[in-house]
């Protein structure tokens, strides 16, 4: 038996679990956007951005990552139609302020009459992502993949709902990451069901596997394994990148644009999707080298020659991160100094920006640091 302190605990956990999303279609509201983290705003305004334009331009860059996922080969002149679907997610917990769920790059297409295929993308490991991909699958699985057989008018009818293939494609570098995400589904009437959902991790691919799988739609994504070696810092400043690192992604550059070249020489890629696929990697290099001015500049001149790049638009969505982020960090400043003013505790707000802001300790205590100002 528990006692009354444990039940009251134990109660209050309960409470903190109990969830309720709120999802944002098409243009969300400011206030939401102040909430976003910079990784968040990243997905949505950049990741979200070149895999969306990659399937939307041209969808057959997609079948060569269905066969290396599903084993499925379809032939080159088959029918590919994209169902787009996304949104924001704020999830508001009972008791205990709200957070925003990571944003995807939520993509779907059916080939042919009947398969569909889900492709998610995200940044990093997520231990409730089975579940997101389990609601997605069904709402596309209703919308797309339902259908009835047996003789109409008759009780024999019966109804059934084709779900979506899915993957996962994890963009970011991680040292471990699962081959599929799994869960439990438990039916009312005591079956139960093991989803799964493959993983594929991107950074492990190197450029020799995309060119011979011909995983042309990954390409503008392989910049973001030298991430964790750009922007560093080491005790509060930034550190410069190395001449190895330099170097490496340099070469990978060179890599990339010379699998382009064979690719649209065996009649892989197309003269124009293979200059989008540069414009697109331009996009990733100029974001994730936007304080490294010189090294971004030697890689698009890598790139130049290729294709007349589109190097305004990049700087303008570079901005918008930028602006959105500073909103993110003006918010939390705001709240920081409201509790404080309050007569909240520090570690009561402290609490409070974790949760609301999706901060872990360590980022929420330097936020702490810098903004709580109590007056003697």
């Amino acid at each position: 038996m528990e006692n009354l302190a444990e039940k009251e605990s134990n109660d209050k956990k309960r409470r903190n679990e109990t969830v309720e999303d709120i999802r944002y279609y098409g243009a969300i509201p400011d206030q939401i956007i102040e909430e976003m983290t910079p990784e968040i705003i990243e997905q949505y305004y950049l990741w979200d951005e070149v895999a969306k334009k990659e399937v939307e331009r041209y969808p057959w860059l997609i079948l060569p990552l269905v066969q290396e996922v599903f084993h499925k080969v379809y032939p080159e002149n088959a029918t590919i139609r994209l169902i787009a679907t996304e949104y924001v997610v704020r999830r508001i917990h009972k008791g205990s302020g709200s957070t925003l769920s990571s944003v995807f790059a939520d993509i779907a297409v059916q080939i042919g009459d009947r398969d569909i295929y889900h492709m998610e993308c995200q940044m990093n490991k997520d231990r409730g992502m089975v579940l997101r991909m389990l609601e997605y699958d069904i709402h596309i699985g209703m919308v797309y993949g339902a259908s009835d057989y047996g003789k109409k008018m008759s009780t024999d009818m019966r109804h059934e709902l084709n779900m979506p293939r899915s993957v996962i494609l994890y963009l970011n570098d991680t040292n471990y990451m699962p081959v599929e995400e799994t869960g439990l589904i438990r039916f009312a009437d005591g079956t139960t069901h093991e989803y799964r959902i493959p993983v594929m991790n991107v950074q492990s691919y190197t450029t020799e596997m995309i060119e011979k799988k011909h995983l042309n739609m990954l390409i503008p994504f392989l910049p973001i394994r030298f991430r964790k070696y750009l922007n560093s810092k080491r005790n509060g400043v930034r550190r410069s990148v190395t001449e190895a690192v330099r170097k490496d992604l340099t070469e990978l550059i060179r890599e990339c644009i010379m699998i382009i070249d064979r690719e649209k020489e065996n009649g892989t890629l197309t003269d124009t999707a293979g200059k989008d696929i540069v414009e697109l990697l331009d996009m990733t290099c100029g974001y994730l080298l936007k304080n490294e001015p010189d090294l971004k500049k030697e890689v698009r001149g890598i790139m130049r020659p290729i294709v007349m790049l589109q190097s305004e638009k990049i700087e303008t969505i570079t901005e918008k991160i930028e602006i959105i982020t500073e909103k993110h960090m003006n918010a939390i400043r705001k709240f920081i100094e409201k509790g404080c003013s309050s007569g909240q505790t520090h570690q009561e707000v402290k609490e409070s920006i974790q949760d609301i802001f999706s901060l872990n300790e360590a980022e929420a205590e330097e936020k702490m640091e810098k903004y709580w100002k109590q007056e003697d």
